[in-house]
């Protein structure tokens, strides 16, 4: 398992993003962790 950091400028411009669109982000960028290449990519 992969660990990720987030910038400062990245973790601002993720609080600009209203729900459910926001969680959708932060669960598909947390799962890069796990798999950071995901078939078909």
């Amino acid at each position: 398992m992969y660990d990720l950091q987030y910038k400062k400028k990245a973790i601002k411009a993720l609080a600009k993003i209203n729900e459910p669109y926001y969680s959708n982000i932060i669960e598909a960028i947390d799962s890069l962790a796990e798999n950071p290449r995901p078939y078909g990519y």
